[in-house]
């Protein structure tokens, strides 16, 4: 009697964790995870600058960048380096735009700017420059 007992609250635990423990391990249930959340950004990047020119999330978003650029002649980029992104951006349509994605795990303002710029026919454009505030929770 005392094994099928055993059994019984060996079973019902499995049962339990099986239920529980798969929401926690993929991130739900748990409140900081709540605010964590894919911030997706559509961005063009023309001689003139980026549009838009400041983005906003919160500490533990995931940023997704959906980049294109107006002049692909030209070595127009993105790059932040608090997060170590630098990536050319070549693509001119919407529907297939250049991905940059990263995880925003410090708070802070981070310049955006054009790195590869430099490396164009037309040399360097100081002024495309945007920020990247990451508020704290």
């Amino acid at each position: 009697m005392k094994t099928k007992l055993a059994i019984l609250i060996i079973l019902s635990g499995v049962l339990l964790a099986s239920y529980y423990l798969p929401s926690k391990l993929s991130g739900g249930g748990s409140a900081i995870d709540e605010n964590k959340t894919v911030k997706e950004v559509e961005m063009a990047i023309t001689h003139g600058g980026y549009m838009p020119n400041d983005i906003t999330v919160n500490l533990g978003d995931t940023v997704r960048i959906l980049a294109i650029t107006t002049d692909p002649s030209h070595n127009h980029g993105i790059a932040i380096d608090g997060f170590r992104v630098n990536k050319v951006v070549s693509k001119t349509s919407p529907s297939n735009p250049e991905i940059i994605e990263f995880i925003a795990d410090k708070p802070g303002i981070f310049e955006i700017y054009c790195k590869s710029c430099s490396s164009g026919p037309i040399g360097s454009h100081p002024w495309l420059k945007g920020t990247l505030e990451v508020l704290p929770y």
